[in-house]
């Protein structure tokens, strides 16, 4: 297991933050050029309608119907390693509201805090505080709960929805839509975190899969393909939601997520996404 930060980023690559009445960015198109000498415009964004269909049937097989109503979720459970995955090395606690978020673990006998409001993220690990990177946070989400995390913003128009692609996970199909979502940014560095590969499962319309290039460490040129795995699929009041997700970095399996307890609307503050403690 990685240890300090990189526990933190690695268990908690899982988020994004939302702000009510926040203003949407305009869609980063490609620039059409007119031979008139006026100036370019933007080429909308491609929404292909078969793959827009495919989404909007797994975001109902979800309870997306519901998801207006909810004002947060927090989420309680028990990690284990992929090795060993009936066997209980520590705790976990998620809490989203919007895209805001915090992931608090206990593993092998230390406390880290990962928390992200309004897109600015920091890390609290044995009561140390590290404030982390605009491009380390801006665009993530809550990837544990699929219903809450980024790619669910792909009814904007301003999102692009790529043509629905096929493959095969753990020997079955799999249907594959690329997704990307604008991101405001405070930083003039990219990252990759609203670009988003969703795999569904074709005989239940649930999520089997979700995965992007994530941001890690000091520079924005450091990625890690991240994804996180989803089953075990249960309803909680009107949402369904998995119960096992297993995040894998760089196509190596990390740490598996058994989610035990599911509350909504609990009423989430700004504090519960503030980090407290001495600066690192």
């Amino acid at each position: 297991m990685r240890t300090g930060l990189s526990i933190a980023v690695v268990c908690l690559i899982l988020l994004t933050t939302t702000v009510s009445g926040q203003q949407v960015p305009q869609a980063q198109g490609p620039q059409s050029q007119p031979q008139d000498g006026s100036a370019p415009t933007l080429t909308p964004p491609t929404r292909d309608a078969q793959a827009v269909q495919l989404l909007n049937a797994v975001f109902a097989a979800m309870g997306g119907a519901q998801k207006a109503s909810i004002a947060d979720i927090t989420v309680e459970g028990t990690l284990a390693l992929p090795t060993a995955p009936s066997v209980s090395i520590g705790t976990f606690i998620a809490k989203a509201r919007g895209f805001d978020f915090s992931m608090e673990t206990d593993l092998n006998g230390h406390q880290t805090i990962f928390s992200v409001l309004s897109d600015k993220g920091s890390v609290l690990v044995d009561g140390k505080l590290k404030h982390l990177l605009p491009y380390n946070t801006e665009g993530l989400s809550l990837d544990l709960v699929p219903l809450f995390s980024r790619w669910s913003d792909y009814s904007q128009t301003v999102s692009t929805v790529q043509p629905i692609s096929q493959s095969t996970a753990n020997g079955s199909l799999v249907y594959v839509v690329h997704v990307e979502v604008p991101i405001t940014r405070s930083s003039p560095f990219d990252n990759s975190q609203g670009k988003i590969d969703v795999s569904i499962d074709p005989s239940t319309s649930l999520v089997s899969s979700t995965e992007y290039q994530a941001t890690e460490g000091r520079f924005a040129d450091q990625k890690v393909s991240a994804r996180t795995e989803y089953s075990e699929y249960k309803k909680f009041g009107n949402i369904v939601l998995p119960t096992t997700a297993t995040r894998i970095l760089q196509g190596s399996p990390l740490i598996v997520y058994h989610v035990s307890t599911v509350v909504f609307n609990v009423g989430l503050t700004d504090s519960d996404f503030q980090n407290q403690g001495s600066v690192q």
